[in-house]
């Protein structure tokens, strides 16, 4: 039951006989607000999934940039101590 109290409607008695007819209406109420609380807590999950991936692509991304700036140092690095090599100077 959803947490709009709608379990706790009495309906009037009905010198008619539409009593029936007024649960089924109450029913019917009932199983909007809950297929309105479910839209709700799927549409949040969602959010807050949507909120994580975008967090965690930004992390991956700085990660990313922090590995490439250090690789592309290291193979200039690497490019320097070949060329030194291929001229015969000793790397002391």
């Amino acid at each position: 039951m959803s947490h709009y109290g709608m379990g706790s409607i009495r309906s009037p008695p009905s010198e008619n006989g539409c009593n029936g007819e007024t649960s089924e209406v109450r029913r019917n109420i009932q199983d909007d607000w809950q297929r309105r609380d479910d839209i709700l807590l799927l549409t949040t999950a969602i959010k807050r999934l949507v909120d994580f991936l975008n967090q965690f692509e930004s992390s991956c991304r700085f990660r990313l940039s922090t590995l490439n700036e250090k690789l592309t140092a290291l193979e200039r690095h690497v490019d320097y101590l070949e060329a030194r090599v291929s001229k015969g100077e000793t790397l002391n």
